[in-house]
């Protein structure tokens, strides 16, 4: 069969394709965020942003003592950290991971002002993201894109240092990109599983979050964000893992 060359769908091609570049170029971030600051027990400062009717910490938790200024137990040691169940965290990468024992210690971990969300209160972010009440009262992967609109951006992105922990750049081969429309500002971290190991080789694909909530005697409720899925895993775990914190305002 002979080949011909069409200039009318050569054109069209072109201007589809343009038109889908320059989209993608212009994804929002220009979104104007309602933020704050919070102060802990140290002194240090963190950014806070309005999603909703709920003031979240822009960025995790990373404090070594309790509100009281009682320094909370430091297991690098497999074996102290999967038979402690009175509190203890552990720095990895600069990230910072506690156990479920220091989220609930009556000591409390958050700063003044703040705690550790509840299931419930991870559900009302969700439901302002766009999940419906259905998919968030599921186990398991929820909802559609409510998951992205919780990621920093992409892995190259302005104010963003090379030692910080980043997502996986994955918008040329799935199609979309972290634009952080809620200004949650999520960074990739890892997870320390109940034996004391680390449970992922990369800390740039998931992201792992307490909740304060129990789900039965032995484990609790977290949330989970993956580089390749745009949505958000519910789910409970022994209360001996050791996830990364964000706080929500009183």
């Amino acid at each position: 069969m002979k080949s011909f060359f069409n200039p009318i769908l050569f054109l069209f091609s072109f201007i589809v394709f343009f038109a889908c570049e320059k989209k993608k170029v212009e994804n929002p971030k220009e979104i104007v965020f309602e933020t704050g600051t919070m102060t802990d027990a140290k002194g240090k400062v963190y950014q806070t942003v309005k999603i909703g009717n709920q003031w979240w910490m822009a960025e995790d938790l990373t404090v070594d003592v309790y509100r009281n200024n009682e320094i909370i137990k430091k297991f690098d040691d497999n074996t102290q950290w999967s038979s402690d169940t009175s509190g203890a965290f552990v720095i990895s990468k600069g990230n910072y991971y506690y156990n479920w024992y220091a989220v609930r210690n009556s000591k409390l971990l958050a700063p003044e002002g703040w705690h550790i969300p509840s299931d419930q209160e991870w559900k009302q972010l969700e439901n302002h993201l766009g999940m419906n009440d259905a998919d968030a009262n599921r186990v398991g992967w929820r909802g559609e894109f409510e998951g992205n609109k919780l990621k920093y951006g992409g892995q190259f992105v302005a104010g963003i240092t090379d030692n910080e922990q980043r997502w996986k750049n994955q918008a040329n081969i799935l199609g979309f990109e972290f634009v952080n429309e809620s200004g949650f500002s999520a960074v990739a971290n890892n997870c320390r599983l109940f034996n004391g190991t680390f449970g992922l080789p990369d800390d740039l694909a998931q992201g792992f979050w307490w909740s304060s909530s129990v789900y039965n005697l032995n484990e609790a409720w977290f949330r989970n964000l993956d580089y390749k899925k745009t949505n958000i895993f519910r789910s409970h775990v022994l209360k001996n893992y050791g996830f990364c914190v964000r706080c929500v305002k009183d």
